[in-house]
Parts: structure tokens; sequence; C-alpha cells
């Protein structure tokens, strides 16, 4: 198992996200009820369950798209559980999201996918754009994927670009939804290396789901998270 030096933020006393007493349902069915979970700033948790324990929602629910039934939940002093039209786009640009949900175009090339992310996000500046999308491409290692149409990627290169995208507006929180479900060991490793790397850099809180009981094991977290029953408790 690998295991860098705790950082300086995760380190801090205040909670950066809150679930106090949170139950949700969708459809009229209950996913989960009286929700309590606290997460520092810079941590870096790991979310288990099954197919459809309710991992995906979590995940949804902290960036404002599940509905709230009961309870407070707040996100780096937003209350999400009474958040309005206005404050939604705020929160959203503090968090960058990986998920199935969000995939890329695959009309488009991957330079065209992260400007139209920019473009989305009131970048107007095309100096500006350009060097920003260099940077995330040069941050991990495929700058040489700049021009390539999204259906020619490898698996890794498609979760890589998934990644680039995410971190454009430099979000204070990382949403992974099974980011590496779909790749081999070594490369499941090396993603997962960069992910944890980058956090511990730049102070970034991360959750990442997954269905993986042995991903923690590689990679020891601050928290690990299980969702079960309509609950989330900590595992030891």
């Amino acid at each position: 198992m690998l295991k860098f030096t705790h950082n300086f933020y995760s380190m801090q006393t205040k909670n950066f996200i809150q679930f106090s007493n949170i139950s949700i349902s969708r459809n009229k069915i209950l996913v989960f009820k009286n929700i309590n979970i606290s997460i520092r700033k810079g941590d870096f948790i790991y979310l288990l369950g099954k197919t459809g324990s309710g991992k995906s929602t979590v995940l949804q629910t902290i960036c404002a798209q599940q509905p709230i039934q009961e309870g407070n939940l707040v996100v780096d002093e937003i209350p999400v559980h009474q958040i309005d039209h206005n404050t939604r786009p705020y929160l959203r640009r503090k968090i960058g999201l990986v998920s199935d949900s969000f995939p890329l175009n695959n009309n488009l090339s991957v330079v065209q996918n992260l400007d139209f992310v920019l473009n989305a996000t009131d970048w107007s500046d095309a100096v500006n754009k350009i060097a920003r999308i260099n940077q995330v491409l040069q941050l991990l290692n495929i700058t040489s994927l700049e021009n390539q149409k999204i259906a020619q990627l490898t698996k890794k290169e498609y979760v890589q670009v998934l990644i680039a995208r995410a971190l454009l507006n430099s979000p204070s929180i990382l949403l992974l939804d099974a980011p590496v479900q779909h790749l081999d060991v070594q490369a499941a490793q090396e993603v997962l290396r960069f992910l944890y790397q980058y956090a511990q850099n730049h102070g970034t809180t991360v959750l990442f789901a997954t269905v993986n009981n042995k991903i923690p094991q590689f990679m020891a977290g601050d928290q690990v998270l299980l969702c079960q029953d309509n609950t989330i408790k900590e595992m030891e």
C-alpha cells in the first residue's frame, strides 16, 4: 500500500463538507436516511458500495443535482439543502466531476472538448484558454493527444481527458464516479496515483466512488465510507 505524507489542508479541523441528518429519496424510493458525514478540506475519501447502493447519489447531492428531502448539507460554506438558482453555478465551479453521466463528445477533439467547458464557464480570452488547456494536458502528460478525436483514445487516455476536463477550473472538490472501473490494474493504479498526488499538492478534497474494495488497499485515503442498507458508515 502506498501512503503519502498527510497534507496541511486535511489537518485543519473545520469541516469542508458536512452532511447533517440527511435523507434522500429517488422516485419515491428511500436511498439514504439520517446520514451524518464530516469531511475536511483536503481529505481523500473512498466511497464504497455495490452497484445501486447510492454512491452516485452522494456525489450528485454534493453538486446540487439531487434534491434533499430532510437535513442539512453544507459544502464549502454553501447551504446546498437550500441552494437557489443564482448560487448553483457558483457551487458547481468549485467542483470537478468525472462521471459516465457527463461523457466526452465523441465528435470533437480533445482540445475542442476542453475548450467547450471553458466557454461554458465564461473564459473569454483565447490566449488564456489555450494556456489553461495546455497546462492541464501537460499536468497529465497527454499533450500529444490534443488533436485526437475522442473515439480514437484508449480507455486510459479517455479517463485522463475526463480528469483534465474536471481540473480546468482548478476545483476545490473532485467527485470521481467509478473513474477506473474499465481500466486494467496497471492503468488504474497510475490514474489513482496521479489523483492522490494532485490532491495532496493542491489541497483538493476528493470523493472517489468505486465498487472495487481493493482500491483503498493500494492507496490509503483519509476515510473509507461504505454505502449499504440506506446508510453510510465509516469502515475501519
